[in-house]
């Protein structure tokens, strides 16, 4: 389409290319099976399937895409928000001088990294849940030695026991599905960001399950993992 987009919702299941911007005024979610290609993006939400190609700058928004996001033009910056991506990003510079808070995760795939952040929430309210559980049935079992137990505290015991089981079926269910995704967080050798510019101090870099907080300006670099760690290697 011609023109931008301004605070609007956009849906598609080929490509969306945009040939002035996205002004999203944090409303705006721009959604594409395939590719989504502007000059501009800002305080917008945008996901791909596979890219999003940007020649200008992505401010204060939340991208995602399945494999890039490239953002080279003639300015090409990168500030603010969160860029999500399956295999790379790319721009000229990323951050800028008064360090604020720029997020670049990538080396698996976004929903992914999101549905873990998900389970791990959901643990902890099964950890929570299991352990009030276990507590009223220690409670429960002390009266009963005591042969202090009503027919009231036996039926609850009947329904705690039931409930416990649950928690721990669930709780099982869940730790394995995180185990499952910090593997595939493992394979994320070919993942990289990379600043042909400069990148500047703020921005953090995640790359499968290692994180990388830049503290000072760095000229032409690539981050990419290495011996179990995030490198800061230099562009030739």
């Amino acid at each position: 389409m011609t023109g931008g987009v301004d605070g609007a919702d956009l849906e598609a299941e080929g490509s969306i290319e945009i040939s002035a911007g996205i002004l999203g005024h944090n409303k705006a979610t721009i959604r594409a099976g395939k590719r989504v290609k502007s000059s501009f993006i800002q305080d917008a939400t945008v996901e791909a399937g596979e890219e999003v190609f940007v020649t200008q700058s992505i401010m204060h928004s939340q991208i995602r895409a399945g494999r890039h996001v490239i953002c080279k033009g003639t300015k090409g910056l990168i500030v603010g928000g969160l860029i999500q991506a399956g295999e790379c990003v790319e721009a000229r510079t990323i951050g800028n001088s008064m360090s604020t808070v720029t997020v670049i995760e990538v080396g698996v795939l976004p929903e992914l990294r999101n549905e873990l952040q998900q389970l791990k929430s959901q643990l902890r309210v099964h950890n929570e849940n299991l352990d009030k559980t276990e507590k009223a049935l220690t409670l429960l079992d002390q009266l009963a030695a005591a042969g202090q137990l009503g027919p009231d505290k036996v039926a609850m015991r009947i329904k705690l026991n039931h409930t416990k089981k649950q928690a721990v079926e669930d709780q099982t269910l869940v730790k394995e599905r995180i185990l499952e995704i910090e593997k595939s967080l493992e394979d994320s050798e070919k993942a990289r960001v990379e600043a042909v510019s400069n990148v500047y101090g703020g921005t953090k870099i995640v790359i499968g399950r290692y994180t990388k907080f830049v503290k000072d300006t760095s000229p032409r670099v690539r981050f990419q993992l290495q011996d179990g760690d995030i490198a800061m290697q230099p562009l030739m």
